[in-house]
């Protein structure tokens, strides 16, 4: 895999200070990641990374959530459920890399962090961007 890091751009920011704070430590979270597997040093930072993540990840979908229910955000639930689906994918990668260390199960995470980054960041929280500025 290649293994590339992402930087922050404006056209990620939701237009709230916390939320994008918390973008931004995922994105610094995944490039550690893009560090170690560069490196070939993954067996000492992923598990880690991995508790990191989790405990980011847990915060900040709290987070994330509380604003949007505040807002009445129309499309909460199907958001709220693919911070679900993140969730179960990262610790189905937890666990399997706790049963197993091994690389490509960085990979996997790479991989899943890349998309969440890109795909979810930069369009699905652009759609709620909208009803935090009311």
């Amino acid at each position: 895999m290649i293994v590339r890091s992402i930087d922050w751009t404006s056209d990620m920011s939701v237009g709230d200070d916390k939320l994008d704070a918390d973008h931004k430590r995922m994105i610094g979270i995944l490039n550690r990641l893009a560090e170690a597997i560069s490196a070939d040093n993954v067996s000492e930072n992923l598990g880690g990374i991995f508790h990191e993540l989790h405990d980011h990840t847990r915060e900040h979908f709290s987070r994330e959530e509380a604003r949007l229910a505040k807002t009445q955000y129309p499309f909460f639930e199907g958001h709220k459920a693919e911070h679900e689906r993140f969730t179960h994918q990262m610790n189905e990668l937890a666990d399997r890399y706790n049963a197993s260390p091994n690389t490509d199960t960085a990979n996997e995470l790479m991989r899943l962090l890349h998309e969440w980054l890109l795909i979810h960041i930069k369009e699905h929280d652009q759609q709620y961007a909208p009803y935090l500025r009311r």
